[in-house]
């Protein structure tokens, strides 16, 4: 059923020729007609709420973005160039980088303080003396007969736990990276876990495990690495298994990667795993230089597995990948100061 209105106004024009009240009714009337009609087949309302929203309503109040703290420990030898990577691939979530370093190896050799006692050295990470704290050891020992290498890094890693909760001020709440120098947690990995709250107080942290550079990379995965939330408890600096959660990808394990051959040499004799050294031609720098380049074990020994498949996957060493996108972004950004570490960049100096 249609409806049709009809409006009939009667107007009356003095002597003066003018328009009178009937007219100027009209005219409102005509006006009301056209805003009721904006108001019904348009957005009318809708935009002018829009448009004059900063007159009548107020935002809710900011969320106060409240990071935790993060603390990098690091048992430190002679790993510089690997050190600079990761300082720089960590540099912008870590608040405080902890180094500790012994005036002995593991094996119980004397050493010098390759980072806090070489002036060249330090000058190197001049960058980041803002964010530093080191520290100097010298209650390592010489190792007695059957003595064992695990002592003395049980013993750094005591020292770690006291340098980091005292000179670092830790406090509950904190995180806490507890990884080898050579073992480095991806920036994104750090910034998205200091931003959460909810997860677990430990998480071991996945890392690919490449060999000498990141052109070999070995099928077993690294999951000892970890994040730790401090709490109240004191114990901190543990490399055991402490947690069932294992994060995926977190990050690069670049195990005796070194620009010179003679650093192979010295962390051969120096670390932990001494007793590999079973033949003094395992020391000799030509064939070393020669294992680098072939993705070969610098040890004569199977790289480490824990099944069959990857018994047999790593039978002829690690295996060459040429894939760059994916590496520290130091690296991928300095190719001319860190080729050695590159596909390609096999030859040490």
């Amino acid at each position: 059923m249609n409806i049709t209105w009809k409006c009939t106004c009667y107007a009356k024009v003095d002597d003066g020729g003018h328009i009178a009240l009937g007219s100027t009714l009209v005219s409102v009337f005509f006006l009301i007609c056209i805003f009721v009609y904006l108001l019904v087949t348009t957005n009318f309302i809708r935009d002018v709420g829009y448009i004059t929203r900063p007159l009548w309503d107020r935002p809710e109040e900011k969320f106060t973005l409240a990071p935790a703290r993060v603390v990098d420990a690091i048992i430190f030898s002679n790993e510089l160039d690997i050190l600079k990577v990761r300082l720089r691939e960590l540099w912008d979530v870590v608040d405080l980088f902890v180094i500790l370093e012994s005036n002995r190896t593991f094996s119980g050799n004397p050493k010098p303080y390759f980072f806090a006692g070489n002036r060249a050295n330090r000058q190197r990470f001049a960058f980041a003396e803002t964010k530093l704290v080191v520290g100097q050891m010298t209650t390592l020992t010489a190792l007695k007969p059957g003595q064992n290498p695990f002592d003395n890094e049980t013993e750094m890693r005591r020292q770690m736990n006291q340098l980091s909760a005292n000179t670092a001020h830790l406090r509950p709440g904190d995180l806490l990276l507890i990884t080898h120098v050579d073992e480095i947690p991806r920036k994104e990995t750090v910034a998205m876990l200091r931003m959460c709250n909810g997860w677990p107080e430990t998480y071991h942290l996945q890392m690919t495990n490449y060999v000498y550079s990141f052109e070999f990379k070995a099928e077993t995965d690294i999951w000892r690495p970890k994040i730790r939330r401090v709490n109240d408890t004191g114990q901190l600096y543990f490399r055991a298994r402490s947690s069932d959660q294992l994060l995926m990808d977190a990050g690069w394990h670049c195990s005796f990667c070194f620009r010179n051959v003679e650093d192979f040499v010295f962390k051969m004799q120096a670390y932990s795993h001494v007793d590999r050294v079973t033949d003094k031609q395992l020391l000799i720098k030509e064939e070393i230089q020669i294992k680098i380049c072939a993705g070969k074990d610098i040890f004569d020994i199977f790289l480490e597995a824990f099944t069959f498949r990857e018994l047999l996957w790593n039978w002829q060493g690690a295996h060459r990948s040429y894939a760059v996108a994916d590496l520290p972004r130091p690296v991928i950004e300095n190719p001319v100061t860190f080729k050695f570490l590159l596909p390609g960049g096999c030859q040490r100096e």
